[in-house]
């Protein structure tokens, strides 16, 4: 009999918040909100904290990530304007002795943001689209490790794997629209993530075998 196969989700949203007032404010919702943070486990092979999701702290002036400094799961921007690079390096990580698995995240709300002129800058050498529809940015994504030309089995490793970051920063176009006609800034749908690890034995399909078993909840 085929044994179960284990997955352990965890979910967080980066949210685009902008305030009103002369400057747009962006805003970074966190996984400890309740709202946007979702952990399943089942099977073996996984432990309940398996999966974190981590980003790089930023200034929230100058928009500047400090790479030397302990990772954040929540950032501040202010003051942002048309042309602006935003540093954002979100970033999945396994926890040592974990089963070997292939990696899945799930991405809701780059569509909305890039029809509004603000980007981020995917890696798509790491993290390859894996669903449906062709051109969407919205979707799910598996991880690939560089130089392999499919996704790839992360193996069971004895420290913790830090996977390649999904991006490293949201650049905001000369002409992206933050202002409505009236000078309030506008409202944009927020980014969230969701990480999604599955086991890798007993795949008989490979990562299209995985993927039909991930479970994501994004709310």
């Amino acid at each position: 009999m085929m044994k179960k196969k284990s997955l352990i989700v965890m979910a967080v949203a980066l949210c685009l918040v902008f305030a009103m007032g002369a400057g747009a404010t962006l805003a970074t919702l966190s996984r400890q909100s309740q709202q946007v943070t979702n952990t399943f486990t089942v099977g073996d092979g996984f432990r309940a904290d398996a999966i974190t999701l981590d980003e790089a702290p930023v200034d929230p002036d100058t928009h500047e990530a400090d790479e030397g400094a302990a990772r954040v799961r929540e950032n501040t921007y202010t003051g942002i304007m048309q042309g602006d690079v935003l540093d954002k390096d979100p970033q999945v990580h396994i926890a040592a002795n974990s089963a070997a698995c292939y990696m899945f995240v799930k991405i809701e709300g780059l569509d909305a943001l890039a029809a509004a002129g603000i980007t981020a800058d995917w890696n798509a050498e790491n993290w390859v689209k894996v669903d449906v529809p062709e051109g969407k940015l919205d979707g799910i994504y598996a991880y690939q490790a560089s130089g392999e030309t499919a996704p790839s089995i992360i193996p069971r490793s004895t420290s913790v794997t830090d996977l390649a970051k999904l991006f490293t920063e949201l650049n905001v176009a000369d002409t992206a629209t933050l202002y409505n006609q009236d000078g309030t800034p506008v409202s944009l749908d927020a980014i969230k993530i969701m990480a999604c690890a599955v086991q890798s034995d007993n795949q008989e399909n490979g990562y299209t075998s995985a993927l039909a078993s991930a479970t994501f909840s994004i709310q």
